[in-house]
């Protein structure tokens, strides 16, 4: 009979271990997948944005820099040349692209949250270029995460045009 105690409580320890071996991988699991959408923004938004800027020759007066929600307008052209512009917005949780006053298009996806997006022209009197700051979250509980995204793009046309 002792023998049996003896192995029923070898038993509960071996499952009270397995079970928290398989909470850690879950909880491990959650913020793999949040760091996964907030990387995500930074691979499509931010690059989507660091081309449309660096094929712009300016930054257009209607753009609202320095605060969040930030909005830009650049001054860029279309396929066959014609003057055209290209707006980069935060509208609710998500970043929006549109070209030529047409339709907003999502460049966040919805398991995301971004919670600022601030714009930021600098300009050395020879070439300008433009800073965006991006905050994103995704996830929640113990998988939550935050993370703050930054780049600085050069108008190529800024320094072309001198």
């Amino acid at each position: 009979m002792p023998e049996l105690l003896i192995y029923v409580a070898i038993l509960a320890l071996i499952l009270v271990t397995l079970i928290n071996m398989i909470l850690a991988i879950g909880k491990s699991y959650g913020r793999l997948k949040s760091s996964l959408a907030i990387e995500a923004v930074g691979e499509v938004a931010l690059e989507q944005m660091v081309r449309e800027i660096r094929k712009a020759s300016a930054v257009n007066a209607g753009s609202v820099l320095g605060t969040s929600p930030g909005k830009l307008v650049l001054d860029t052209t279309d396929d066959v040349g014609n003057p055209a512009t290209m707006e980069f917005s935060l509208i609710g949780e998500a970043i929006y692209q549109r070209f030529n006053s047409g339709i907003y298009n999502p460049l966040t996806a919805s398991s995301t949250t971004i919670t600022s997006l601030i714009f930021r022209e600098l300009s050395n009197g020879r070439t300008k270029a433009v800073r965006a700051e991006i905050a994103a979250q995704s996830g929640e509980g113990v998988a939550f995460r935050s993370e703050k995204l930054y780049t600085t793009i050069t108008l190529r046309g800024s320094y072309q045009n001198q």
